[in-house]
């Protein structure tokens, strides 16, 4: 049987932030979806990342993240099972910069995981359920749109694997594609952003029908460029605009 997945639409914007002070705001900028929508804005670095990485090396270190597997309902660093139906993938870090990036992977639950990264511009939780290498409940790998750029393979309990992949700037969706195991909430997104850039998480969101907010990870950020990942996660539609102002 078919789960329901929670979907929703996200689109790309690129904006690019120079010097100056920027004003952020609700108005004037129209994307074609609404809730859920996510806006990408070319040179974003990792708020984990040291500030040197900021300043010009010119081949940085590859990105380590940290990737576990597990049937659990906890999305947190240590990670315990509940049941049969709820399973999870948990990142140390949504996002890294474009080049290599290495995925430190662990199977902490009882099952048989694998860690497969697709590169998409589907969200992670969106693909529709189907069969695949000849097994039902799975999602469609080889679908319009949708790359695999590397994979674990099967992993048994308690093991764990390096897995480093060369990836360009976009978005991917890493998942888990054991049978049922996608439908039980095995796939996060993944943001791969332009190397040099200043990072600056922004959530969109309202209470009620006039209490709204823009919340920024941080309020400032050195010249140069800098990625703003934006997330609707309100019901109405919002938008984000960056002004430059007096």
């Amino acid at each position: 049987m078919r789960r329901p997945i929670g979907i929703r639409r996200t689109a790309i914007l690129a904006l690019v932030a120079a010097t100056g002070l920027v004003g952020a705001a609700c108005g004037g900028l129209r994307t074609a979806s609404g809730q859920g929508t996510v806006a990408m804005i070319p040179g974003y670095r990792p708020g984990g990342m040291a500030a040197p990485t900021v300043y010009g090396y010119q081949t940085p270190p590859p990105t380590t993240v940290s990737v576990t597997l597990s049937e659990t309902d906890a999305v947190s660093v240590t990670l315990s099972e509940t049941d049969a139906t709820h399973m999870s993938i948990d990142l140390s870090q949504s996002f890294a910069p474009e080049g290599k990036v290495t995925f430190i992977v662990t199977n902490t639950g009882q099952k048989k995981h694998e860690f497969v990264v697709l590169s998409t511009k589907t969200p992670a939780g969106a693909f529709p359920i189907v069969s695949f290498e000849g097994e039902a409940n799975r999602i469609n790998e080889d679908a319009k749109g949708v790359t695999n750029v590397g994979e674990t393979g099967d992993m048994e309990s308690g093991a764990q694997k390096m897995l480093t992949i060369d990836l360009s700037a976009g978005h991917y969706a890493v998942v888990c594609n054991l049978p049922g195991h996608y439908a039980n909430g095995m796939h996060q997104d993944f943001w791969v952003t332009p190397a040099g850039s200043v990072p600056v998480s922004v959530t969109l969101s309202e209470t009620d029908a006039t209490h709204m907010s823009i919340d920024l990870s941080q309020s400032f950020a050195p010249e140069g460029k800098v990625t703003f990942i934006v997330t609707n996660t309100g019901q109405k539609k919002h938008e984000f605009v960056v002004l430059s102002t007096k």
